[in-house]
């Protein structure tokens, strides 16, 4: 399951201030302010008739997804001239193959590579592999 939601900056600020909120409140650092607040969204989903243990378990397939996104999105920026990559052809592996880089540009799903022998790939940044 993929999905398009990436966590924001705003919502973490949020989020990091209200456990700062409940540490403040209680006095008893911020892992135990997480605890705290954690059971008390457990509180409200038993309130509001909601499975608090299938959003847990959704959630933590998204934060995986979301890490792993950040990474990936990491090293292919760290990319420049002159390195090489490797791309896996998903369709049957056929068409893999090396590429020694002249230019790219890495958009949220696209990488685009100009190759030096004048080739050109754009692939989801999944599809990379950096030598």
């Amino acid at each position: 399951m993929k999905t398009a939601r990436l966590g924001n900056k705003r919502t973490k600020a949020t989020l990091k201030s209200v456990v700062e909120e409940y540490d403040d409140r209680e006095g008893c650092g911020r892992q135990s302010a997480l605890r705290d607040l954690l059971t008390d969204l457990r509180h409200l989903a038993d309130d509001l008739g909601l499975d608090i243990h299938a959003a847990l378990d959704g959630s933590y397939e998204v934060y995986l997804e979301e890490r792993e996104t950040k990474e990936l999105e990491t090293a292919v920026k760290s990319v420049k001239k002159g390195d090489k990559v490797f791309w896996n052809d998903p369709d049957d592996g056929s068409c893999s193959r090396e590429y020694v880089v002249k230019e790219i540009k890495v958009h949220p799903d696209l990488v685009r590579i100009e190759g030096v022998d004048g080739s050109v790939l754009e692939c989801p940044p999944d599809e990379l592999e950096i030598l």
